[in-house]
């Protein structure tokens, strides 16, 4: 049951990983909707940099991303900005209740780990934790976080990442979270000063809809429709440099988060790239148009 599997770019490997699902997964309905799944799947992501599958026939809202990307690592949630760039994600809140509130979920979580990662290199305790401690029904809600934990390891100069699902589905959920998430590693390496190691990405259900199966089916190699290779919010991406004292990881967390603010349009300051490099400017280039909205 259990699979490792090895992918060097998910950008160009996505449709072959989505036809696995689709072949090999077995039966499942879980809420009375049908679906394939495999169980117990590890993927090893070789490419941290290519991991949004655009250009594969998969229609995927950048802008969707960046904002996911940006609110995760300032630790905001912004619902009303959420729902202007994606309508049909109030499906899944219910009284008020939304179950996706990543950013401020892991926000001061964050700042632990880097602070176990500077007080122990060799820590395994550096763990963020996304699951609240109660049943899904407990209030009310229609969804309940896929994402269990995200743990970090400093290793041989590398900063490596597991992220633990309870449920992934290959075809709304992956197709995204990966990027997200790697964003993540990518900024907390720059804060560390080190460079971004392996990513291990692992579902206890790795599935795919039936009512998503035909859609799925027109997934190809990936056009000439690249992704620029952003790697998380850095803040040496500005002429001015640092925007603060750049000799402690912790003030340069602080760095990023005011970066990923800027992002979603709740800081302001001098943003102009260096030539050639255009960092936080491909997320406020798809952001800005939502700007206001919280």
């Amino acid at each position: 049951m259990a699979q490792l599997i090895r992918i060097g770019n998910l950008q160009g490997e996505y449709p072959a990983l989505v036809e696995l699902v689709m072949e090999e997964g077995r039966p499942a309905a879980p809420r009375g909707l049908p679906t394939r799944e495999l169980l117990d799947v590890t993927l090893h992501f070789v490419d941290t940099t290519n991991l949004l599958p655009v250009g594969t026939g998969r229609k995927l809202s950048t802008t969707l991303n960046a904002y996911a990307a940006a609110a995760l690592v300032a630790g905001r949630h912004l619902p009303k900005m959420a729902h202007a760039i994606a309508p049909g994600l109030a499906a899944f809140e219910a009284d008020g209740v939304d179950r996706e509130r990543y950013g401020p979920r892991t926000f001061s979580q964050v700042t632990g780990v880097v602070q176990h990662l500077l007080a122990d290199p060799d820590t395994r305790e550096a763990i963020a934790v996304l699951q609240p401690p109660r049943l899904p029904t407990a209030d009310g809600g229609k969804d309940f976080p896929c994402t269990t934990s995200i743990q970090f390891l400093l290793r041989d100069g590398a900063l490596h990442m597991t992220v633990s699902m309870r449920s992934n589905d290959v075809w709304h959920g992956l197709s995204g979270d990966a990027w997200v998430f790697g964003q993540l590693q990518h900024t907390l390496a720059w804060a560390l000063g080190v460079r971004p190691g392996a990513y291990t990405h692992h579902a206890a259900s790795l599935h795919v809809y039936e009512s998503d199966v035909p859609k799925a089916r027109w997934l190809h190699a990936p056009d000439r429709e690249g992704l620029l290779h952003v790697q998380g919010f850095r803040a040496d991406y500005l002429d001015e440099g640092p925007l603060s004292d750049p000799g402690h990881p912790l003030h340069r967390l602080d760095d990023a988060r005011w970066l990923a603010d800027s992002a979603l349009g709740r800081r302001t300051g001098p943003l102009e790239p260096p030539p050639g490099d255009r960092g936080v400017m491909w997320y406020q280039d798809r952001l800005r148009p939502f700007w206001g909205p919280a």
